[in-house]
Order: C-alpha cells, then structure tokens, then sequence
C-alpha cells in the first residue's frame, strides 16, 4: 500500500516538473520574441561570466603557483 502511494506521489510530481518545464519554455520563447539582440547578448555575456568567473580565478591562481587554493 504505501509503495503504491509513493509512486502516485512521484508520478504527480513528475507531471509537475513536466508541466512547469513548459510554461518556462512559453516563458523564455516570449522573452526571446520581445527582447532585442543587443539584450540578449548583453544577459548572455553575464551569464556565461559568472559561470566561468570562479573557473577563470582558479586557473590563474594554478598559473601563478600560488598554495592553498580554494576549490570551486
């Protein structure tokens, strides 16, 4: 019995995430629509830099040799 409950849960929530995942895709499709190159560009770069920021560090600090380095 309450194996069974449990795959209903997770069935749910399953169709939830599936369901959220789209109306993100609708989202984001509306966003790119309205938003204009240079915008998009400009949030890309932002995001894209602040993955790699930590990386970037890390490798500098690598390169100049330096001990004790903080890992990501």
């Amino acid at each position: 019995m309450k194996r069974s409950k449990f795959l209903k849960e997770l069935e749910e929530a399953r169709k939830r995430n599936h369901e959220d995942n789209l109306r993100f895709i609708d989202f984001y499709t509306a966003y790119l629509k309205s938003a204009s190159n240079e915008e998009w560009s400009r949030k890309q770069k932002t995001l894209i830099d602040t993955i790699y920021a930590p990386i970037l560090k890390r490798a500098k600090q690598m390169r100049e040799g330096k001990k004790n380095i903080a890992y990501i």
